[in-house]
């Protein structure tokens, strides 16, 4: 409605956006958009240029988000952190990892939490879900589900570390200060902000964490090789979130 440059959903001739697939693995449900302009930020060389507009787009969205009203309650870091927490009881997880997860919950909810610093944030605005139109010089963004209300700083840091993985050799400082200039040019972006990092990093493991431990809990006798192949990344990256908080990375 605010002219934000996002992907739009394709309703199926069936009518409803949403569909409810029942496969042999179990159910699912479907949602088709329309292609989003330009080539993903991960597949281009992250000059100066794309960078900027790639750290405008997130901060225009974060301006938006200040002055949006939802129609509805929605999820936030808390309800996704005491989630998190009934799922690493369910699974058992270590006492470690349990400990670290109540701790980011604490110190998250000492924090002040006004409109300028805490909102709907997009929680996976890396490059391989933002759109660079050489044409228009302008970043779309794609893959909202995982939006919740957190602290904008959230958005940032997550972007960051997802442009130092992806980033060319020796680019990355070039590409993080271009991404930063970006923001700054939309929206706000203090010393504050920035000393939230670590945190905001620290809420990530703990909730990939469970997310991850959610997924594999439940594991159906038939399993497709493809399937197998992804548990078991699933289960690596499970070890290193479990040694990165207990700090034994």
């Amino acid at each position: 409605e605010k002219g934000y440059p996002a992907l739009k959903p394709a309703a199926p001739k069936a009518g409803d956006l949403p569909l409810l697939i029942d496969t042999r693995w179990g159910k699912h449900y479907a949602c088709a958009f329309k292609k989003a302009p330009g080539e993903r930020v991960d597949r281009t060389d992250m000059s100066q240029e794309i960078m900027f507009s790639y750290g405008k787009a997130l901060g225009n969205l974060h301006v938006l988000s200040r002055a949006y009203q939802p129609k509805a309650r929605m999820w936030s870091c808390f309800d996704a952190l005491d989630w998190a927490r009934a799922q690493l009881d369910a699974v058992g997880a270590p006492q470690s990892v349990r400990d670290a997860l109540g701790q980011a919950r604490e110190e998250l909810a000492a924090l002040p939490k006004s409109a300028e610093d805490f909102g709907l944030v997009h929680n996976d605005f890396e490059p391989d879900n933002v759109f660079y139109d050489a044409g228009t010089g302008v970043c779309s963004a794609i893959d909202f589900e995982d939006g919740m209300y957190h602290f904008y700083a959230l958005d940032v840091a997550k972007a960051l570390d997802a442009v130092e993985e992806e980033a060319p050799a020796g680019r990355f400082e070039e590409a993080r200060d271009a991404l930063l200039e970006g923001y700054r040019a939309q929206a706000p972006l203090g010393r504050e902000a920035e000393e939230l990092f670590p945190l905001m990093r620290r809420f990530q493991s703990a909730y990939a964490y469970a997310r991850i431990a959610y997924c594999l809990a439940e594991r159906p006798a038939e399993e497709p090789d493809w399937m197998r192949e992804l548990c078991a990344k699933l289960e690596a990256r499970l070890a290193a979130l479990e040694a990165g908080m207990c700090g034994d990375d």
